[in-house]
């Protein structure tokens, strides 16, 4: 990235936090002034794809300038105990987004929907049935099939399902959090004697758990598009 595009992007500025669940608001003002001292070009290219899509049609090239912030934050709170670093990066992260959408007079990205449970200990609700895209058919998927590997992924592993919605709740990606759940699809799938490859994986199977999860956390992807398009 060039310097000039470093020097275009904006420093963080203080607004108080939406939410001190996993960061205080003494702790994010810490960790984010040492990010943009330390990962200016990391910050400059979030802050340049803040500003270049609609949130809801975020590109991956912004998912990746999120990793990167991502990949920092998590060794900033190595010292920091807490019990759930996802979502304390999560949080850390959405405040970063606040921060440089404020500075361009851009809106917040609200927090949709509700969250998958009370807490990231539960309890949880069970998995909703949902009719599968019917598209899926092509790919050796079967609604029964559909349905039994949903459900055994996600009562697995009920708190990856709940982070993973609380990201998406907030239009973010966590590429190790979807690394985590493509791997537990994938063990579920061939734990029914399915053969597939890892594009079936990626696509079809993670859709169709994705789906689930959007409904049961009431998210309104028309409402999403309509209060974060230009």
């Amino acid at each position: 990235m060039s310097n000039e595009l470093t020097l275009l992007s904006p420093p963080l500025i203080d607004l108080p936090v939406i939410s001190e669940t996993y960061c205080s608001q003494a702790m994010t003002n810490d960790v984010l002034a040492s990010l943009w001292a330390d990962e200016p070009e990391a910050v400059a290219e979030m802050a340049y794809e803040e500003r270049r899509d609609p949130p809801w049609n975020r590109t991956w090239d912004y998912y990746e300038g999120c990793h990167d912030i991502e990949v920092y934050l998590n060794k900033a709170l190595v010292r920091i105990p807490h019990s759930n670093k996802s979502l304390v990066v999560l949080h850390l992260l959405y405040e970063v987004s606040r921060r440089l959408r404020k500075s361009f007079d851009l809106t917040d990205v609200r927090v949709f929907g509700i969250a998958l449970a009370p807490s990231i200990e539960g309890p949880f609700p069970p998995l909703m049935e949902l009719e599968m895209f019917e598209t899926h058919a092509s790919e050796g998927m079967t609604q029964p099939l559909c349905d039994e590997v949903c459900r055994r992924a996600y009562d697995k592993d009920p708190t990856l399902m709940y982070e993973l919605s609380e990201w998406t709740r907030r239009l973010l990606y966590s590429f190790p959090l979807n690394i985590k759940f493509e791997a537990l699809l994938q063990n579920e799938i061939i734990a029914t004697g399915l053969v597939v490859d890892r594009y079936l994986v990626n696509n079809p199977w993670t859709i169709e758990l994705t789906r689930r999860l959007i409904r049961m956390c009431a998210i309104d992807i028309d409402e999403v598009q309509r209060e974060t398009s230009p």
